[in-house]
């Protein structure tokens, strides 16, 4: 998923620097997963912010696996976000990439 959203910000920034300033870089995904802050201590409309962030669903996943010994229906929970995020993600890379190419 997140080589996908590279894709993504690569296609639409031509340069670097452009690309640091993303709202969606890397560097801002990992203030909003929940490992340094966690998910429910922020504010209700960040914590909507952080809804399509697959790295927040990931830690999530991992967390209960680690510290909980989590069954597989709440890690499916999660899942389902992260499958619709690549999802999207990936038809918006074949879109702009086939729309590169003509």
């Amino acid at each position: 998923v997140d080589m996908l959203a590279g894709i993504n910000v690569a296609h639409l920034f031509h340069l670097q620097a452009q690309a640091s300033q993303c709202p969606w870089n890397p560097d801002t995904q990992l203030l909003t997963i929940g490992f340094a802050t966690p998910v429910e201590n922020m504010p209700d409309w960040l914590q909507f912010l952080t809804l399509p962030n697959p790295v927040r669903w990931q830690l999530i996943v991992l967390k209960g696996l680690l510290t909980h010994g989590a069954s597989a229906r709440s890690i499916g929970v999660c899942l389902v976000p992260l499958a619709s995020v690549a999802l999207i993600t990936f038809v918006c890379a074949v879109f702009m990439f086939k729309r590169r190419m003509e």
